[in-house]
């Protein structure tokens, strides 16, 4: 049975879920795992709340409620890590993530709104 996720399995067998199909972008022919991007933002900036999207393929979007990111830290951080040109990513500072009815990122709604705040 398909599930959509993705996983990795240790030298144990143990299996460990990375993220899902349909959280994959393809930039400049290359493949990216929006989730794993998600993590290491996270982690550049302490666990503030971000969440990628992509645009048409042709660019990351990044969101965040904190006005702590900004457009040039995060397309030099990305272009560091990731190998990512800066002029494929965008960011958007919004006042709050729309949730699903389980309390997780509704990412299709993500992708319609527009920025709140302008960063």
């Amino acid at each position: 049975m398909s599930t959509g996720d993705i996983a990795k399995v240790d030298a144990e067998g143990f299996y460990y879920i990375t993220g899902r199909i349909k959280r994959i972008i393809k930039l400049a022919g290359l493949r990216y795992n929006l989730d794993e991007i998600e993590q290491l933002l996270k982690n550049e900036y302490h666990q503030t709340p971000l969440a990628c999207t992509n645009i048409k393929d042709e660019k990351l979007k990044v969101f965040s409620t904190s006005t702590e990111v900004t457009l040039e830290k995060l397309q030099k951080f990305v272009q560091s890590k990731l190998k990512i040109s800066p002029r494929m990513v965008k960011l958007s500072i919004i006042d709050e993530f729309p949730l699903t009815p389980n309390g997780k990122i509704d990412y299709s709604r993500l992708n319609k709104i527009q920025s709140l705040k302008i960063p």
